[in-house]
């Protein structure tokens, strides 16, 4: 057998190890072509203004989950923390400066989502 990741490791225990990784690569992969698939057989049928009066439709939708998705992620920090530091074996500054850039993540997610998403940046200078 071939010798994957840590020293020793066979292909058997890299794939056990890494299943839940390897399993979300592929839904994503999956979903991502049946996502594609389906722009590319929409835009074939209908016009594209069609298409995009589909998705203005859509678009507040998908702005609050991407919210939720936010508040998730900002309120399970230190959990998150928690089971980055047993996994990996973290010293305690380590983890205490893990749960610090809390607030700092939370203030990019919320930068990145007004000006790239919600286009406040092209609003004010256009």
């Amino acid at each position: 057998m071939t010798v994957l990741g840590k020293a020793g490791e066979t292909s058997r225990h890299f794939i056990r190890r890494n299943l839940f990784k390897i399993l979300s690569l592929i839904v994503t992969f999956v979903l991502a072509i049946i996502l594609g698939y389906g722009l590319l057989h929409t835009s074939n049928i209908n016009e594209l203004n069609t298409i995009r009066s589909d998705f203005s439709h859509i678009m507040p939708i998908l702005t609050v989950l991407r919210i939720c998705v936010f508040v998730i992620i900002i309120l399970s920090w230190k959990q998150i923390a928690s089971i980055l530091s047993k996994r990996y074996k973290w010293d305690e500054n380590r983890r205490m400066s893990f749960i610090a850039i809390r607030w700092r993540l939370a203030i990019w997610l919320v930068l990145l989502e007004l000006i790239i998403v919600q286009g406040i940046f092209s609003e004010v200078f256009a």
